[in-house]
C-alpha cells in the first residue's frame, strides 16, 4: 500500500482528515518529549527511531492531505537551507 493509499483511507473515516492532522501533532509532540530526553543525557536511540519513524509518516501524510507538490517542497528545503547557511555566514555551493 503507498503513503497515498493510506493516507485516502484514513480520511476517508469520519472525521479522518482532522484526525490524522491532530495524530500529526500528537507525534511531533513525541518526539520533542525523545529529543528532550537526549539532551538531558536519557535518549534511548531505539525510542527516537521509532518517533522519527513516526513523524516521517505523518508528514508524508501531511503532504497528501494539503496536496504539496514534493517539487515545490524540494525547491522550498534547498531555499531554507541556503538561507540558513548566509545566515551563519558559510558559503552555499
Amino acid at each position: 500500500m503507498t503513503v497515498q493509499d493510506y493516507t485516502k483511507a484514513l480520511c476517508d473515516l469520519p472525521g479522518g482528515r482532522e484526525v490524522q492532522i491532530r495524530h500529526a501533532i500528537q507525534e511531533m509532540a513525541e518526539l520533542t518529549v525523545e529529543l528532550t530526553k537526549e539532551l538531558d543525557g536519557e535518549g534511548e536511540m531505539r525510542q527516537i527511531r521509532e518517533e522519527v519513524a513516526d513523524v516521517h509518516l505523518m508528514l508524508a501524510q501531511l503532504i497528501e492531505i494539503f496536496g504539496f507538490s514534493r517539487t515545490e517542497l524540494f525547491w522550498m528545503q534547498e531555499d531554507k537551507m541556503r538561507r540558513t547557511f548566509e545566515r551563519k555566514g558559510m558559503t552555499w555551493e
